[in-house]
């Protein structure tokens, strides 16, 4: 590991600290735990959150082989939403994909990206118990990507701690930070402006 490789502790203080504002903004307008969310809204939710990952993800996968050549493809999150859009019977071949998507241009653009995606794991868990009571969902049926690892969840943000401990470099601090909070505010632009999307429920 090189001697200037920073310690993961600091960069993700700052992102935490620096990102804020698009998180919760984020979390404010999707307002998941809500009480009344309805199946119907809940179903077209799952649409949406795939029609950003699908293209997303497969605009990030050529940078994997050069900078992360042993990424684990289980923290993928595509196959997952697709999985429960299949469970609800709903074509995934007919989801409208979001077209302004977060620039990655380089490995703290990547960084940042993931840092958003496996961040969000640890609230899922909450977010799946709510569904669960509230929707009457259960065994991880319809909310895959919520349940995400389950739990190994606690085990798989350590991992990716520690990948952020050997893999992120000083000079790349500062990007790594910009791109989280790009792919946050192009999440919020995503998910909860109703004139950026389609959904049929």
């Amino acid at each position: 590991m090189p001697a200037a490789t920073i310690q993961s502790g600091s960069l993700l203080a700052r992102l935490r600290t620096e990102t804020r504002p698009e998180h919760e903004k984020l979390e404010r307008g999707l307002d998941l735990l809500r009480p009344g969310l309805t199946l119907g809204e809940y179903i077209c939710l799952v649409e949406r959150f795939f029609g950003f990952y699908a293209p997303w993800e497969e605009a990030l996968q050529p940078f994997f082989p050069r900078w992360l050549p042993d990424y684990d493809e289980e923290r993928k999150k595509t196959p997952k939403l697709a999985k429960d859009l299949q469970f609800f019977g709903l074509p995934i071949g007919d989801v409208r994909l979001c077209e302004s998507l977060p620039v990655c241009a380089g490995f703290a653009d990547l960084l940042g990206g993931l840092y958003v995606a496996e961040g969000a794991t640890l609230g899922g868990q909450l977010i799946a118990r709510h569904l669960e009571r509230s929707l009457g969902l259960s065994g991880g049926n319809g909310y895959t990507f919520f349940s995400s690892y389950g739990p190994s969840v606690g085990r798989k943000w350590t991992e990716f701690r520690d990948l952020l401990r050997r893999k992120a470099e000083p000079a790349m601090e500062d990007q790594i930070v910009v791109s989280a909070r790009q792919v946050f505010q192009a999440l919020h632009g995503w998910l909860c402006c109703s004139d950026q999307y389609g959904c049929r429920v």
